[in-house]
């Protein structure tokens, strides 16, 4: 996703599951240096 955020030309919403790596701790704090590039991450409900 890190590779992906500096690609984006316009806002993005990336909707994910609740997979264990979508949650681990390298993903989590990324986030808010991803939404400074305009990728949001949204997770289902579980």
């Amino acid at each position: 996703m890190e590779n992906f955020s500096f690609r984006i030309r316009k806002e993005t919403f990336l909707v994910l599951d609740n997979a264990a790596v979508h949650r681990a701790k390298c993903i989590l704090e990324r986030i808010p240096f991803w939404q400074n590039r305009g990728l949001y991450l949204f997770y289902l409900p579980i």
